[in-house]
């Protein structure tokens, strides 16, 4: 008699009732993003929860779609959004810098699952060698030679060493906003902060070229943290200097930063 078919799956996951207070990405999101934050939240978790290995892919422009239409999202929300759980370490940040989508929370969450079907849950996806120098051509801008046989990298991990990763993430990709905050007597609401940051993005994606990678993620950031006034005007210095890219216009935004904006 064959035996039962090995699952990568699995059909619930815990949804904890203190939720909102225990969990740090849960609460940010839903501060910075209302309840549209929240949702986002619990519906990725059902998808990589009934994903096989737990695993989603957004390396192509029709798997960021159908995962933003399945979040209630668009395209560009799911970047701000998902790139915000990324830099919470509510997503592994390491892979989803290579579009990949994995939650060593969640997977642990559901070892009961597991171990009632007498089997180990799924491991940590490893990165291959041509998503790593696809990774080094992004941040670089030239070609890096690979081997011709890929091995996939899969070291084990720690669970210091992934508190100790996504500390560092976070320290890297932190920047404090630089322009003053509204009056105090009126309300910003998070789909205000959405709106504002969304506008920045939009107009770097449309004037930068070679927005991938480290880039991408560093420039969503800096959306949030940065004037819309001051992301423009960034902008348009570097497309006036013929330097299209996301490092010329963050240089120029630390620039004002350290030195002030003339």
């Amino acid at each position: 008699m064959a035996g039962r078919p090995v699952k990568g799956c699995a059909d619930w996951f815990p949804h904890f009732a203190n939720a909102s207070d225990a969990s740090k990405t849960l609460a940010a999101l839903e501060n910075r993003y209302g309840s549209a934050g929240y949702m986002a939240w619990f519906k990725l978790l059902e998808r990589l929860t009934g994903a096989p290995n737990h695993t989603l892919s957004c390396k192509t422009t029709d798997e960021t779609e159908f995962l933003a239409a399945k979040l209630k999202l668009t395209p560009e929300q799911l970047e701000l959004i998902v790139g915000k759980m990324a830099h919470l370490g509510g997503i592994d940040p390491e892979l989803w810098q290579h579009r990949i989508l994995w939650s060593q929370n969640l997977v642990d969450n559901l070892a009961p699952v597991y171990e009632k079907r007498r089997q180990k849950p799924p491991q940590r996806p490893g990165i291959s060698g041509t998503e790593i120098a696809e990774r080094q051509t992004a941040i670089s801008g030239t070609e890096t030679p690979i081997s011709a046989t890929e091995t996939p990298i899969s070291v084990p991990e720690s669970a210091a060493s992934r508190v100790e990763r996504v500390e560092r993430v976070e320290r890297e990709s932190r920047v404090e906003p630089t322009h003053p905050t509204l009056p105090s007597s009126r309300l910003v609401t998070s789909d205000e902060l959405v709106g504002s940051a969304l506008e920045s993005f939009k107009l770097i994606q449309e004037n930068l070229t070679k927005l991938r990678g480290a880039d991408l993620i560093e420039a969503r950031s800096a959306c949030q943290g940065y004037s819309p006034e001051w992301i423009r005007a960034a902008v348009q210095e570097a497309c006036e200097q013929n330097k299209r890219t996301w490092k010329y216009t963050a240089a120029i935004l630390r620039r004002w930063k350290s030195e002030g904006r003339r």
